[in-house]
């Protein structure tokens, strides 16, 4: 199936399914746990900080806002993406090569396929434009997914940075040392994800008040009290497409955005139309 309309605006978090070439695809029967974890990753996130929420693909189903996940058959046959020497790379960049390259858009990849080794899953890309998250299914069962997911979509978003957390762990880069109940600490404790915490102390990497990346300010994140409708009416034929994700209208249309955001609208004109500027609206 081709991708659903977002039910949310703005920069977006997408979750995937993906298996090797030659594996098998059990996406349905693997789609509602991994539907879960979004859920708990919501509300865990949630329950840390009030205000902020991942910003997950969701579509509006019959039963409501649902994680929209997509499904790879990734390029690589299983036995070359065993080994961990390479994994997360290989399918970054098979996500990264699939997707429309939108630098608006981080992927959190749930790969069903074999992985040697305990590592459970990596975490890459820039903090302020793409990045993947991937979970490696079997890698690490008993570990909660859930808390591996959230841990890795903490590094796509920027981590804890090399530079600034005062408990920056100096063997492992990114991870914090200060309380093996955070959520970055370099161990994954085999726990529920609501056990942990984001940010012991509010020190490191989360709402601290330090001058380093604060992962609070991720444009990735949806500002749950500071919403702002904005509504476009399309008069003719044509789209009113938005450059960050969220507009894409070729009737009246309402989307709900971060108030702050910045973003430009784009009017395209259907085949043999043509946009005709009426000389209304000048000198806001």
């Amino acid at each position: 199936r081709g991708d659903r309309p977002a039910a949310t605006a703005g920069r977006a978090i997408r979750v995937l399914y993906a298996y090797p070439s030659d594996g098998v695809d059990r996406s349905v029967e693997r789609a509602a746990a991994i539907a879960d974890d979004v859920d708990a990753i919501t509300s865990w996130w949630r329950s840390q900080d009030p205000s902020r929420e991942p910003r997950f693909d969701v579509w509006e189903s019959p039963c409501g806002a649902t994680p929209d996940i997509g499904v790879l058959r990734l390029p690589d046959p299983g036995a070359l993406l065993e080994p961990a020497a390479g994994r997360a790379a290989r399918i970054t960049a098979a996500v990264q090569s699939a997707g429309d390259g939108s630098p608006y858009t981080k992927y959190l990849v749930y790969y069903d396929g074999p992985a040697a080794s305990s590592v459970c899953g990596q975490g890459n890309g820039q903090a302020d434009g793409p990045a993947t998250a991937v979970v490696f299914l079997a890698a690490c069962p008993a570990v909660p997914s859930a808390l591996v997911a959230a841990h890795e979509l903490l590094h796509a978003l920027g981590g804890a940075p090399l530079v600034g957390p005062p408990h920056e762990c100096a063997s492992s880069p990114q991870h914090v040392c200060d309380s093996t109940a955070d959520i970055l600490s370099p161990i994954a404790p085999r726990r529920p994800l609501r056990t942990t915490v984001l940010d012991v102390g509010r020190d490191d990497y989360y709402g601290h008040s330090g001058s380093w990346l604060d992962l609070q300010d991720s444009r990735w994140l949806r500002l749950v009290d500071a919403q702002v409708a904005v509504t476009v009416a399309v008069d003719g034929r044509g789209t009113v497409v938005s450059t960050v994700p969220g507009i894409a209208c070729a009737a009246a249309c309402t989307t709900s955005w971060d108030r702050g955001t910045f973003v430009v609208l784009e009017a395209r004109p259907a085949a043999g139309q043509r946009l005709v500027d009426l000389g209304r609206g000048r000198g806001a």
